[in-house]
């Protein structure tokens, strides 16, 4: 979807730091950290549009992330709920 949006103003090694970066895996902790908290429903909103949640690996990022963001039951579920997700709380 980067690529298609930015086409061809991407360089090859743009293109590379872009493929890396998606490739390693999410530190959920720092994510969380960094989020300001005026912010950390719209991350966890971001996170649950962005993913198809069908497999226990993304549902369980989701939980990871509501946690680390110290979204609660609630909250997390009424997020779901709102974009037409399943609960996972």
């Amino acid at each position: 979807a980067i690529a298609q949006q930015f086409g061809p103003q991407l360089s090859p090694i743009e293109m590379q730091f872009i493929q890396q970066e998606l490739a390693r895996p999410i530190d959920v902790a720092w994510l969380a950290h960094e989020t300001p908290p005026d912010l950390r429903d719209d991350l966890y909103a971001a996170s649950l549009i962005a993913i198809n949640v069908d497999t226990n690996q993304e549902a369980q990022y989701l939980h990871d992330l509501a946690h680390a963001l110290g979204l609660s039951h609630a909250a997390g579920n009424l997020l779901h709920q709102r974009f037409g997700e399943p609960p996972i709380f």
